[in-house]
Protein backbone atom coordinates (compact mmCIF):
# COMPACT_ATOMS: atom_id res chain seq x y z
CA UNK A 1 0.00 0.00 0.00
CA UNK A 2 1.42 3.36 -0.95
CA UNK A 3 1.79 6.22 1.49
CA UNK A 4 -0.76 8.32 -0.44
CA UNK A 5 -3.41 5.58 -0.29
CA UNK A 6 -2.80 5.04 3.43
CA UNK A 7 -2.99 8.79 4.06
CA UNK A 8 -6.29 9.04 2.18
CA UNK A 9 -7.80 6.08 4.04
CA UNK A 10 -6.63 7.44 7.38
CA UNK A 11 -8.06 10.88 6.62
CA UNK A 12 -11.39 9.32 5.62
CA UNK A 13 -11.40 7.25 8.81
CA UNK A 14 -10.79 10.38 10.92
CA UNK A 15 -13.51 12.33 9.11
CA UNK A 16 -16.12 9.59 9.51
CA UNK A 17 -15.13 9.03 13.15
CA UNK A 18 -15.32 12.74 13.93
CA UNK A 19 -18.70 13.06 12.24
CA UNK A 20 -20.02 10.06 14.16
CA UNK A 21 -18.91 11.52 17.49
CA UNK A 22 -20.38 14.92 16.58
CA UNK A 23 -23.79 13.41 15.71
CA UNK A 24 -23.77 11.29 18.88
CA UNK A 25 -23.08 14.36 21.02
CA UNK A 26 -25.97 16.21 19.39
CA UNK A 27 -28.36 13.37 20.26
CA UNK A 28 -27.05 13.10 23.83
CA UNK A 29 -27.48 16.83 24.46
CA UNK A 30 -31.04 16.80 23.09
CA UNK A 31 -32.18 13.87 25.23
CA UNK A 32 -34.17 14.90 28.30
CA UNK A 33 -32.18 14.77 31.49
CA UNK A 34 -33.58 13.14 34.61
CA UNK A 35 -35.18 15.48 37.14
CA UNK A 36 -32.32 16.07 39.54
CA UNK A 37 -32.91 18.06 42.73
CA UNK A 38 -31.41 21.56 42.80
CA UNK A 39 -27.80 21.85 43.86
CA UNK A 40 -24.28 22.75 42.85
CA UNK A 41 -23.15 21.60 39.41
CA UNK A 42 -21.10 18.38 39.73
CA UNK A 43 -17.78 17.71 38.00
CA UNK A 44 -17.62 14.82 35.51
CA UNK A 45 -16.89 11.42 37.09
CA UNK A 46 -16.17 12.72 40.62
CA UNK A 47 -19.38 14.65 41.26
CA UNK A 48 -19.24 17.13 44.13
CA UNK A 49 -16.54 15.41 46.18
CA UNK A 50 -14.07 18.29 45.77
CA UNK A 51 -16.68 20.77 46.98
CA UNK A 52 -17.28 18.70 50.11
CA UNK A 53 -13.69 18.60 51.31
CA UNK A 54 -13.26 17.48 54.90
CA UNK A 55 -15.92 19.78 56.35
CA UNK A 56 -18.89 18.68 58.40
CA UNK A 57 -21.25 17.20 55.79
CA UNK A 58 -24.39 17.90 57.81
CA UNK A 59 -23.52 21.59 57.92
CA UNK A 60 -22.58 21.62 54.23
CA UNK A 61 -25.87 20.01 53.17
CA UNK A 62 -27.80 22.45 55.35
CA UNK A 63 -25.96 25.35 53.65
CA UNK A 64 -26.72 23.91 50.19
CA UNK A 65 -30.36 23.54 51.22
CA UNK A 66 -30.53 27.25 52.07
CA UNK A 67 -28.65 28.25 48.91
CA UNK A 68 -30.43 26.03 46.37
CA UNK A 69 -33.76 25.53 48.14
CA UNK A 70 -35.01 22.40 49.74
CA UNK A 71 -36.65 19.81 47.50
CA UNK A 72 -39.08 17.22 48.85
CA UNK A 73 -38.02 13.98 47.16
CA UNK A 74 -40.23 11.69 49.18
Amino acid sequence: MSVAAFSTQFGLFLAIGGLTIYVALIFVRRSPSPPFPPGPRPDPLIGNILQMGSRDLKLLFKQWGKEYGEDDLG
